[in-house]
């Protein structure tokens, strides 16, 4: 693959394009808009050479466009860091990075990881679990994978296979609905941090495999659940939940999974349930167990601020108040408050660690309470949201 960085641009200075006799598959379109001209093109700073060919850009990029590449700090076989400096050449949208800092790494025998990006400005990076920089089992170095041109920069990503070295072009330049006879994937961008994986795969499915990899692979659900399963709203007590399920044993229904919705609950509560008409529920899992079925209940994380049945205390909410577990104001105080089922309820911070031990804790102290083999943590958007009054 061959990678450019072109800047797209109108300009009243004086700039010589250099316009060689480029193949056709090497022109890039310098003017993807409509009306291209030879005056436009040239004002540009573009090389015009009109053919009869329709599929072929007349307006095409100079080679005297783009950024040189000036190899920087300690090398290794495994990386590649380099310096781009803009090369002197009119701009179109103004405020050109004149200087950009580029990284390549050979992460696997089979994975390429190139990276261009401002140097001087740092931008948000979404943290990733599984995709990692270098390792310590480097296999493979980064030549002859990856070739770099300096002037202009440019990129060739080799990937052998039993025939023949395959040698493709990415583009990366500032256009769209770009005409590119050779086969091409055209970005246009004013900014941001350009993140490219290349996967060397043979085939398709190696290709997928390596991609796993590199992001992680999917958790594969149980047989079970893949099977007939029931859920309602408001059954009202575990004896008519056991009706039900003796109804359709009796007529040899071959359903997998019983659900008990939030009416299970005391109140609707999290982490509780109805000790007067659910008073059996600990033992549910067992019933259902015995006959090869699994047991899944419903939790809705919008926490209630409201005491227990008796004024008991709620200890989850309690719990999870003393962990800062909720969704706060901006100013990282004042309660975000909502009205979902039991009420008046706050919502859990799933970005905030504490939350995560709190929900961990709870979660394991109401398992060993009722035993259950899977959750459906269901959300109802909230009636309203208010401040906290305290």
């Amino acid at each position: 693959n061959i990678l450019y960085i072109i800047d797209y641009s109108i300009c009243t200075e004086a700039f010589v394009p250099q316009c060689p006799n480029l193949p056709m598959g090497e022109r890039v379109d310098c003017f993807p808009d409509a009306g291209a001209s030879k005056q436009g093109c040239e004002k540009r700073g573009c090389c015009w050479s009109p053919l009869d060919e329709r599929k072929v850009p007349w307006c095409f990029f100079p080679t005297n466009r783009g950024y040189t590449a000036e190899l920087e700090g300690t090398q290794n076989d495994y990386e590649i860091k380099a310096k781009l400096k803009r090369m002197a050449a009119p701009s179109l949208f103004g405020a050109d990075i004149q200087e950009l800092a580029f990284h390549a790494e050979m992460q696997t025998s089979n994975r390429l990881r190139f990276k261009i990006y401002d140097p001087q400005k740092q931008r948000f990076e979404v943290p990733h679990e599984h995709v990692s920089s270098l390792r310590s089992d480097r296999s493979s170095p980064i030549s002859p994978t990856l070739e770099m041109t300096k002037q202009p920069f440019g990129l060739i990503v080799r990937r052998k296979d039993t025939t023949h070295n395959i040698i493709s072009k990415l583009p990366c330049i500032c256009s769209e609905v770009t005409l590119q006879p050779a086969p091409a994937v055209t970005y246009r961008t004013i900014g941001g941090v350009l993140d490219f994986y290349i996967l060397l795969g043979k085939t398709p499915e190696e290709v997928v495999q390596q991609f796993l990899e590199l992001v992680g692979r999917p958790v594969i659900p149980p047989y079970w659940s893949l099977g007939f399963q029931l859920s309602r709203w408001d059954y009202g007590s575990l004896t008519e939940v056991k009706e039900t399920v003796e109804r359709n044993r009796a007529v040899g229904l071959p359903y997998d999974i019983q659900y008990t919705d939030i009416d299970y609950m005391e109140d609707k509560k999290d982490f509780t349930y109805d000790k007067v008409n659910f008073t059996e529920l600990p033992g549910f899992a067992d019933y259902l167990h015995a006959r090869g079925q699994k047991y899944i209940l419903i939790l809705d994380p919008a926490i209630g601020t409201s005491k227990r049945i008796g004024d008991a205390s709620y200890e989850s909410y309690d719990r999870g108040t003393a962990k800062n577990a909720w969704v706060t104001e901006s100013d990282g105080k004042t309660l975000l408050l909502g009205e979902v089922w039991p009420g008046e309820t706050v919502f859990p911070d799933y970005t905030s660690e504490n939350c995560t031990e709190w929900w961990v804790d709870e979660y394991e102290r109401f398992y060993k309470e009722v035993k259950h083999d899977a959750l459906w943590i269901k959300k109802k958007k909230e009636k309203k949201t208010k401040k906290n009054p305290k």
